[in-house]
């Protein structure tokens, strides 16, 4: 099939503004589907990538952003079954996977070693009209669910929601949600639909009224030794959303005996915890966790339809785009911002 060229937004050099760019989107494959974009988040992993954050090998100019994508089905490959034109579909951090290595064929499709992400490399993304993905890694968005607020999902959404099922979280365990942002505020809300305990652990005191509106049931100020001390052993299952280091041995003492903390905040540098007298002792497990895989993201999708589960959004137009990126770039967004194409 012929290459569509569409209206895009690209930065051409690291940390330009965006401007606009006739992007030459590749030839439609017999299992792929070229979606007419509608919103699109943006996420602070856009602008690692327009800044070159991540350096060389995530970020080529000129670069089209944008992988929290929003839209309907304008063509279909030949192989394609499952959607209908004018279907309405979202496109996450990865638009492909090739569905026979031994990660995806375990489920892990968000692991594969062969897979493509959306705007990662050479990839362009969904600061587009137009974008094309493999039709089996476009999830159809429930009717129950705003599309202004779907894309988030496909990013911060998953992140957040796979570990609890990943990591085996139960009703009335005492979850503690490390962070209250773009990740943390969705988190306190799965884990309330899920029926635990939760307990929303930030420095920042003026967000308590928020974190208990989104689910939570109490409150740490991490920055009060009173307030940690007399929360330590007292967590099941801990997940940290902040992208900077800890100091990991006041976080891991919260944990009960047999408690798992799951990092999914993109933190440079390592986790730093004795290993006899924490990990041996108190049988602690530390993991991380990177989005989900295709059963994961139906799941979470059926659950934020079920539980009325959206993230907090503030969506503006592509217009506006460069301010969208830069109140992202100054944590100024409470909590996901989006953008209507």
């Amino acid at each position: 099939m012929s290459k569509t060229v569409t209206e895009s937004w690209a930065a051409m050099e690291p940390k330009a503004k965006v401007v606009p760019y006739q992007l030459e989107l590749p030839a439609l494959g017999p299992n792929d589907v070229e979606v007419d974009v509608e919103y699109c988040g943006v996420c602070h992993s856009d602008v690692h990538i327009i800044d070159k954050e991540w350096g060389d090998e995530a970020s080529r100019f000129p670069k089209v952003a944008g992988h929290e994508i929003v839209g309907k089905v304008s063509r279909r490959g030949s192989e394609v079954r499952e959607l209908q034109i004018g279907d309405r579909v979202g496109i996450g951090w990865y638009r492909r996977a090739c569905l026979s290595c031994q990660e995806c064929i375990q489920g892990y499709e968000n692991l594969c070693p062969h897979g493509e992400a959306t705007c990662f490399g050479a990839s362009q993304g969904g600061f587009s009209r137009k974008t094309i993905a493999d039709a089996r890694v476009a999830f159809p968005i429930p009717k129950e669910i705003p599309p202004e607020y779907a894309g988030p999902l496909f990013c911060g959404g998953i992140t957040v929601f796979a570990p609890f099922r990943r990591f085996g979280v139960k009703p009335g365990d005492h979850v503690a949600v490390v962070g209250i942002g773009g990740l943390g505020h969705m988190a306190l809300k799965f884990a309330k639909a899920f029926g635990c305990k939760v307990t929303a652990i930030s420095s920042s005191a003026d967000k308590i009224k928020e974190a208990k509106e989104y689910g939570a049931s109490q409150f740490i100020n991490s920055s009060d030794e009173k307030q940690m001390k007399e929360a330590q052993g007292t967590i099941d299952f801990m997940l940290v959303t902040v992208p900077k280091k800890l100091p990991w041995q006041q976080y891991t003492a919260l944990l009960r005996r047999n408690g798992k903390m799951a990092i999914v905040g993109a933190i440079l540098g390592n986790v730093e915890v004795p290993v006899m007298t924490e990990l041996m002792v108190r049988q602690l497990t530390i993991c991380g966790s990177i989005t989900g895989g295709r059963a994961l993201i139906k799941d979470m999708l059926n659950f934020c339809a079920l539980h009325q589960i959206f993230p907090k959004c503030e969506v503006t137009t592509v217009d506006h785009l460069n301010e969208a990126l830069d109140r992202v770039r100054e944590n100024k967004v409470r909590y996901r911002m989006v953008v209507k194409l």
